[in-house]
């Protein structure tokens, strides 16, 4: 393969500038656009084809949980063609960095620096009698009352994790994982807020699903307690599941949702905990 380190591909599109200008000088405004134009085009050519590769196997800079910084664009120093190896810039997961990588980023990242959603996940879905409404086999759940999109599986990590861990881990997942055929992207997933948990908590709170006659939640029409069927999601724990939100007066503690007693309470973070992640809302 070719490399961009040593300049290689700064000369290449330097002399491309060069040639193309010697040769086209003078002409109309329209026709000096359209020149410019033609470069652009040729310059990401030759970008596209002048990739560093690097092995799967060496790999080392993943830590086992996908990481939840979304990718950065080039002009803040990273994210190049030719740059060391680095997940966060690998947006389509085939192990090498390269113009399409690039080009992926730039479409994910708005100027003000926020983080966009991927396009490709699936939308909610909807029918005229359900609360929670089973999005066909992609693995995921839509609360109409929340407009949060649920993983199916509320105990799909199989471990308990604290506060760091647990919105790392649902930062990191995305389809193929925990039953998902969703189309969703690493960043998508998050862990609800506190306000999220207490909206979904409400309901079955009021209707006395809690401890005994728990988990707090309603079943599937929203009329009556989870544990009474008809359920939604498959692996629920009436326990303690973490928000992504920090308490603020001592930020050592964070929000969970309890689904024992049916009310939202702080826990230390270094504490391990159920994650059950959600995507869309807020």
């Amino acid at each position: 393969m070719f490399s961009t380190r040593g300049g290689l591909t700064r000369k290449l599109i330097q002399r491309l500038k060069v040639t193309f200008m010697k040769t086209a000088k003078g002409g109309t405004k329209m026709e000096k656009r359209r020149r410019r134009t033609v470069l652009r085009l040729v310059i990401l050519s030759v970008m596209a084809v002048t990739i560093v590769s690097v092995p799967l196997g060496s790999i080392t800079s993943l830590s086992g949980v996908a990481s939840a910084e979304p990718p950065r664009l080039a002009s803040n120093g990273s994210c190049a063609v030719g740059d060391v190896y680095d997940p966060i810039c690998d947006v389509n997961r085939n192990g090498i960095i390269n113009v399409v990588d690039i080009m992926l980023v730039a479409s994910k990242w708005q100027q003000e620096g926020n983080w966009t959603s991927d396009a490709n996940a699936d939308p909610p879905c909807f029918d005229n009698s359900n609360r929670y409404v089973y999005c066909g086999n992609n693995g995921t759940v839509n609360d109409t009352v929340t407009n949060l999109i649920w993983l199916g599986n509320a105990n799909c990590f199989g471990v308990l994790l604290d506060y760091a861990a647990a919105n790392n881990a649902a930062a990191g997942l995305e389809d193929g994982e925990c039953g998902l055929t969703d189309g969703s992207s690493p960043g998508d997933w998050r862990l609800p807020t506190r306000e999220e948990w207490e909206a979904t908590i409400e309901r079955a709170a009021a209707l006395g699903c809690t401890e005994a006659n728990g988990p707090a939640l309603t079943n599937t029409p929203g009329n009556g307690c989870y544990r009474n069927g008809p359920q939604p999601f498959t692996g629920v724990q009436s326990s303690f599941y973490w928000s992504s939100t920090s308490r603020a007066l001592d930020t050592d503690y964070a929000w969970g949702g309890n689904l024992f007693y049916g009310f939202v309470n702080a826990a230390l973070k270094t504490n391990p905990y159920y994650v059950w992640p959600v995507r869309g809302g807020q």
